[in-house]
């Protein structure tokens, strides 16, 4: 087995500014009558007015539910407030401009902000719903999440530039560009394929076509086969690209009191994550947050809450949410049993704060490994 050298902390793939000033007045308003002092041109809203609309459009977007009938008016209200808010009052440190850019309304096309991350195996075309990408001392990390159950694809290389890469190939058992595909959470093994064989022989390569340091985007394509140390198996994966995808290369403030963050230990020692992601999704009806810490590409701790969890402690499942999961390598895959407590949960700036401790093991078998001191306090994409 391979070690991929660890060089620095990442505290979320794309941090999301919510910060909303006078987010708490206890206001209410009827969607059209606010629409109709809105969509009038000839009506220049001071930064108060903007700002008083916007508290009221903010609270009205936090109550809906997007099941609602009328949540694709009430989600535009409130992008038309953030609007209105940019255009009166600035956006210094585009914080709004973030939330405008997070939205989906449902009667909208979907956002490219982020990028298009996609690639083809099994017969169909794999399309991510949730992209994050960095680019943090000299190592570009890219994943594309898929669904409610941690199904993920994530690309690592080192040294990133324009130019063709070898995948599978290690340099000194320190350094490996590669590509790991995990089917769910979960996994015992079986859904986890990786670009390694004997570490010498390329499984693929990555083709990094363009690097726009302005905005902050990259884009290229990737082939490769994935090989699965459990089943001893292989699988094809062809067509691969990653286009105008949003990386970050610094970090960030995520939430009002501070920088997103993660830890843990992991039998007394801690767990020194490059990547953490965290996000909503509710693509099979049921919303959940996926948090995901990484450690040299393949090495994980996931916690999976319930989107609408509500602050207070709860135990951890090995089927289903609340679940956590620790990988330690590609083989070396365990579900925890233990607990979670959250002590803050914004749906509105979409922060979640908490607490947990587990013990892993294989599926259906004993713990072997203890997750103690867990924290984090981070600001979640929401899809």
């Amino acid at each position: 087995m391979f070690a991929i050298k660890n060089f620095i902390r990442m505290k979320l793939i794309k941090p999301f500014s919510l910060f909303l000033t006078a987010i708490l007045a206890l206001y209410s308003c009827n969607i059209e009558d606010f629409d109709s002092g809105l969509d009038d041109a000839n009506i220049a809203l001071t930064c108060p007015e903007a700002a008083e609309n916007l508290q009221k459009a903010s609270i009205d977007f936090a109550s809906a539910s997007s099941d609602d009938d009328n949540f694709s008016d009430v989600c535009n209200a409130y992008k038309k407030a953030l609007e209105n808010q940019i255009s009166a009052c600035g956006d210094p440190d585009g914080s709004f401009q973030t939330l405008i850019d997070g939205l989906s309304c449902g009667n909208d096309t979907p956002t490219t902000q982020t990028g298009v991350f996609k690639v083809d195996f099994d017969g169909s075309t794999y399309t991510a719903d949730n992209i994050g990408a960095t680019i943090l001392d000299d190592i570009l990390n890219i994943s594309g999440f898929r669904g409610n159950d941690g199904e993920v694809i994530t690309l690592t290389v080192f040294n990133p530039s324009v130019g063709t890469f070898d995948l599978g190939v290690t340099n000194g058992a320190l350094e490996s560009n590669a590509v790991a595909y995990n089917s769910e959470v979960n996994s015992s093994g079986s859904g986890t394929w990786v670009t390694f064989s004997d570490t010498n022989t390329p499984q693929g390569e990555l083709v990094i076509t363009k690097i726009d340091e302005i905005n902050k985007t990259i884009s290229g394509t990737f082939s490769f086969t994935g090989s699965n140390p459990t089943l001893s198996q292989t699988k094809e994966f062809t067509n691969g690209s990653f286009t105008d995808v949003v990386y970050n290369n610094s970090l960030s403030t995520g939430n009002p009191s501070g920088n997103n963050s993660f830890f843990a230990k992991v039998d007394g020692q801690e767990f020194v994550e490059d990547l953490v992601t965290a996000s909503k999704t509710s693509t099979t009806g049921e919303p959940i947050i996926i948090i995901s810490a990484t450690k040299n590409n393949l090495q994980t701790i996931n916690i999976n809450i319930e989107g609408d969890a509500a602050p207070g402690e709860y135990t951890f499942s090995r089927f289903g949410a609340p679940s956590a999961v620790y990988n330690r390598s590609l083989t070396d895959i365990n579900t925890g049993t233990g607990k979670v407590i959250i002590t803050l949960h914004d749906v509105v700036n979409k922060r979640i704060v908490g607490t947990f401790e587990f013990n892993a093991g294989p599926l259906l078998q004993d713990p072997i490994y203890s997750i103690t001191e867990g924290s984090f306090d981070l600001t979640y994409m929401e899809f």
